[in-house]
């Protein structure tokens, strides 16, 4: 579930935390979280991101794989179709179930940077592919907003989530989100095209989806809880998957935001200006 880049690099300012063994302070593991609805292009930008940025970086997968294996990612989308019964409540259940799988797959990313860090004395970049806190905010919101989540598997989800969070981030919220914000019919096109074991679901839920994204990443900052976390968009049309020139300049953007970063505090939004002086609002070929 979480696959490593060693490579070197130095950043401009550190974000400090306390040695567990030493009387010194160590630079942190940076959170950075790709996050867009539902075959924007979120894997292929992880993977390209990965081998591209110039520190050293921690994939948290998103862990499809497991979800798919369990058979409940296919019951949660069947259990939203149209006029489907839906009584075992499975929306609300499989929220759950994601929430615990994505923390594990976090919390080992978190640890692992932690370690590297600790060895190396230099800061290490978590890269997460959609993060817990998306989904609290974009898949949890929306269901709850349709009524297929009830009021007691909310209490349940709330109950899992504020006792866990904090010990995964201690911040409780990524440093920085990076949106691909992808058309919905081109996010639809692309769904239908690669035919995924188990990923079914409606024009109508994928717009709800985007809109949702859009309501929390289309500004400058996303809300998560009490934080305001930097945003960073990027075209989800641009081809980042196959031109080096666009994907220079999208790691460009991030690298900068990232190197800017404020010791003790979050990103600055300050530090994402290079990219957001950009007309339009995204990272766009040249």
């Amino acid at each position: 579930m979480v696959s490593a880049k060693f490579s070197e690099g130095q950043f401009g300012h550190y974000k400090f935390r306390p040695h567990p063994r030493l009387p010194v302070e160590m630079p942190r593991p940076i959170l950075v979280t790709v996050d867009a609805p539902i075959a924007a292009g979120k894997t292929t930008l992880v993977e390209r991101l990965l081998r591209k940025l110039k520190w050293r970086v921690i994939v948290a997968e998103e862990p499809v794989g497991q979800w798919q294996a369990s058979g409940l990612l296919a019951d949660m989308y069947k259990s939203l179709r149209p006029g489907q019964p839906n009584p075992d409540g499975m929306p609300g259940m499989f929220q759950i179930y994601a929430f615990v799988t994505r923390s594990g797959v976090l919390a080992e990313a978190m640890r692992e940077a932690t370690r590297i860090s600790d060895d190396s004395g230099e800061p290490v970049i978590v890269l997460s592919e959609r993060s817990v806190f998306t989904d609290r905010a974009v898949f949890k919101h929306m269901l709850a907003e349709s009524g297929h989540i009830t009021e007691t598997q909310t209490r349940v989800y709330e109950g899992c989530y504020t006792a866990l969070i904090n010990q995964i981030v201690p911040e409780a919220a990524p440093d920085l989100s990076i949106w691909i914000n992808t058309p919905i019919d081109e996010c639809v096109r692309r769904q239908i095209a690669r035919n995924r074991d188990g990923e079914s679901v409606s024009v109508e839920y994928a717009t709800s989806l985007h809109e949702r994204h859009v309501e929390l990443f289309g500004g400058k900052t996303a809300r998560f809880g009490t934080a305001d976390v930097p945003v960073l968009q990027l075209d989800g049309t641009q081809p980042f998957h196959t031109d080096d020139t666009v994907l220079k300049r999208v790691t460009d953007s991030i690298e900068h935001a990232i190197t800017n970063t404020n010791p003790f505090r979050k990103i600055s939004m300050d530090s994402v200006e290079f990219a957001l002086a950009l007309e339009p609002v995204v990272v766009e070929c040249m």
